[in-house]
């Protein structure tokens, strides 16, 4: 997200880290945790990605056919809204495109790359 500051996810833990590094003293702290979820639910994320401010960040639903939007706001990580795709097929990656527009590759079923503005 900067120099300094990473977001990674779990797939199997089902969570969103935010994590500092202070490389001159070789040493990490995480921030905050807080669950990746669709409709509510713990899910599994496959890929992250974050705009290019490194505030909006969004994370595949692997298994739901939906991808999560979360919000960094200084130390603390929010969930913003869950983007579901309508469809019943595995969401494999995000990218964001710019800043308002989101890439989402579907991995099976009716395969390919959906929108989200």
């Amino acid at each position: 997200l900067d120099p300094e500051t990473l977001v990674c996810a779990s797939f199997l833990e089902k969570k969103l880290y935010l994590v500092r590094f202070d490389a001159g003293a070789r040493s990490h702290r995480i921030l905050d945790a807080i669950p990746t979820t669709y409709r509510g639910v713990p899910v599994e994320t496959d890929l992250i990605d974050a705009d290019p401010d490194g505030v909006q960040i969004a994370v595949s639903d692997f298994h739901h056919g939906a991808a999560g939007l979360f919000r960094r706001e200084g130390e603390w990580l929010a969930f913003v809204r869950d983007l579901d795709l309508g469809i019943d097929a595995k969401v494999h990656g995000v990218r964001f495109a710019s800043r308002d527009r989101l890439a989402v590759t579907v991995g099976s079923g009716r395969t390919g790359v959906r929108f989200f503005d």
